[in-house]
């Protein structure tokens, strides 16, 4: 069977499931692998036989996206001539985790195609959404990488065909020696926007994560460090709890190791404001933006917030045994 793996190269929940997904899914046959955008920065360890610019999205060193930035960076007749030229009637199997020059491929060609991953699940009704809705965002998370079916992953089993999420194996063999600080991961911000209010919490500690930064370095409690992922496992592991965006692999994990967790939303970003609405209704902290007074928000966040804790098995072989049978059956 040849199987193509297309995969979202924006964010590093995507590339984090392809390392999960791409040894296991060599057991169901031949496997290629598409990538698509570039700003991750995680790097996938297995050979990429297809890699594109793709469709992506640039945000604000302010916690927002960046529209005339990602209007701008957009290609259309590149992305089309794309679609139109991919060999995608060469795979038996397309698996798609929301890319797509690939998924339109298949749509053009009247190809089936799984779409598989996070924002596969908002294809239910019954996945929590925000007060605001946001026709445009809707119209983002359905047709910006359409599929002929679905396998979702989400906080809940809020329907069929969605899954819990699918976690790095490695976090489950982490040691666990509580260290008393909290990690912080928000790509939407630069750290200069995150360490003045940090600073202002002195008797906690932080080990804050940018992409922005270059080497280690000390301010009073805040440790600032560059992205790297097994540090960042680390950290989350021993620490107490964690703050970052409104993703989904991120506070899954933090979730499933029960640390105390906040999230902010990137502004303008529909799924995340789904997310976090989905996070809200579990008990966890949400908070719009950064502004003056998130030192005091910190605060009583650390002070008075409960811990939600869920257990996330490791299920990703029961994952695909089931799209490799039942699915498989629906879409061929």
């Amino acid at each position: 069977m040849k199987i193509l793996y297309a995969v979202q190269g924006t964010g590093n929940g995507h590339v984090s499931r392809a390392i999960e997904l791409i040894p296991l899914l060599q057991q169901y046959g031949e496997v290629d692998v598409f990538l698509s955008g570039n700003k991750s920065q995680v790097k996938i360890p297995y050979d990429i036989k297809y890699k594109s610019k793709g469709i992506t999205f640039s945000y604000t060193k302010k916690g927002g996206l960046a529209y005339w930035t990602t209007l701008r960076e957009l290609q259309f007749s590149r992305a089309y001539k794309e679609m139109r030229q991919f060999p995608i009637e060469q795979y038996d199997v397309v698996l798609n985790d929301f890319e797509p020059i690939t998924a339109w491929a298949c749509r053009l060609k009247k190809k089936p195609c799984l779409g598989f991953g996070h924002q596969a699940s908002f294809q239910s009704k019954a996945v929590p959404r925000p007060k605001h809705f946001d026709l445009i965002g809707e119209a983002v998370l359905k047709r910006y990488a359409p599929a002929s079916h679905y396998v979702g992953l989400h906080f809940d089993k809020y329907d069929q065909n969605i899954f819990l999420p699918i976690l790095r194996k490695e976090l489950y063999a982490l040691p666990f020696d509580q260290q008393n600080h909290y990690t912080i991961y928000l790509s939407h911000y630069h750290h200069q926007q995150v360490v003045p209010h940090l600073l202002k919490v002195t008797d906690t500690r932080f080990d804050l994560f940018s992409k922005h930064c270059t080497h280690k370095e000390i301010h009073k409690n805040v440790t600032l460090q560059p992205i790297d992922g097994q540090a960042f496992m680390q950290s989350l592991a021993s620490g107490s709890g964690m703050i970052t965006g409104a993703g989904f692999e991120g506070p899954a994990e933090a979730i499933t190791l029960g640390k105390k967790l906040l999230v902010l939303p990137i502004l303008g970003q529909y799924e995340q404001w789904c997310n976090a609405e989905a996070m809200r209704r579990l008990g966890i902290k949400v908070v719009r933006k950064i502004n003056k007074d998130f030192s005091e928000t910190l605060k009583d966040w650390l002070a008075h917030t409960p811990i939600v804790h869920k257990d996330y098995p490791n299920q990703t072989q029961q994952i695909l045994d089931y799209i490799f049978t039942e699915k498989l059956k629906e879409m061929l």
